[in-house]
This record gives C-alpha cells, structure tokens and sequence, in this order.
C-alpha cells in the first residue's frame, strides 16, 4: 500500500507540466546548423515569472531562464529591478524565434514586447544573442517530454 501511494505521488509529480525551478538543458540552433546548450531555470507560474531574474547580481555562462506560459500569448517584459543586462528571446510555439531584444538595460521600466503569441521566453546574458549567432532564423525546441518512474510493489 504505501509503495503504491509512492508510486501515485512521483508519477503525479513528475508528469504534471515542468516544475517551476527545475534546472534543464535546452539547444538553441542557428540556420547554419550549429547549437548552444543553455543550462536554464524553468518558471511556469505567474508567480515565478513575474519574479524572473529580479535582484540576481550575475548569470553564469550559457545560463539563463525560460518561462513557459499554458497557451501562446502577446508577452510584455520589463528590466524592473533586473541588475544585469540581458538578451530577451519571444519565442513561438513551433519553436522559431518570435524576436529578439539585445542588451536590455538594467533596472528599465521599458516595456519589450513580443511580435506575436508567444508560447515561451529565454532569457540569457546581454550580448549571448550576438556572441552565440541566434537570430529570428534560431530555433529552439521547448518541447519536453513526461517522465515516469515505476516502482515495484512489494
């Protein structure tokens, strides 16, 4: 009985939409047929994303954060409280780029908008788009996939 109560709550958990937090790798690829991997922090809450990087001093190399939204929408940005340039990607829901904004300056109260209904947003260090080759030819799989884990009963 209570393998199987286990067994329910992880399978529950872990397939329920990406828990907001989680760290994953995601590939972005250039028309040219080349990919950087980022190391991204997935937020789905509103909670979470209107959070986002506020207040974070620094992003590693080849990290940042995506922020995946239930259904495609017109997305509005700010740098409110945001204290390191970034590089803000909307992206569709086939996974081409919606567009990009470069080197957003911290601490702006400026609204970036998207284009179009946008299913998610990377955001990188200022100056990755430049440095990396992505541009509205990129494509970005955010596509994921279940995990289940099974657990033998006793």
């Amino acid at each position: 009985m209570k393998n199987s109560f286990l067994f329910i709550v992880l399978t529950l958990f872990l397939t329920s939409n990406i828990c907001a937090g989680k760290l994953s790798d995601i590939k972005v690829f250039n028309s040219n047929g080349d990919y950087v991997t980022y190391k991204v922090e997935i937020v789905t809450s509103p909670e979470e994303q209107e959070k986002g990087l506020m207040f974070r001093d620094k992003l590693k190399i080849k990290e940042g954060m995506l922020f995946i939204f239930d259904s495609p929408k017109k997305a509005s940005f700010w740098m409110k409280n945001t204290l390191i340039s970034l590089d803000l990607i909307y992206i569709k829901k086939s996974g081409l780029i919606d567009s990009i904004h470069q080197d957003l300056e911290p601490m702006s109260l400026k609204k970036i908008k998207s284009k179009s209904k946008v299913k998610a947003v990377l955001e990188i260090p200022g100056g990755d788009s430049r440095l990396y080759g992505i541009n509205n030819d990129s494509f970005i799989n955010i596509n994921t996939k279940n995990v289940f884990i099974f657990i033998k009963p006793n």
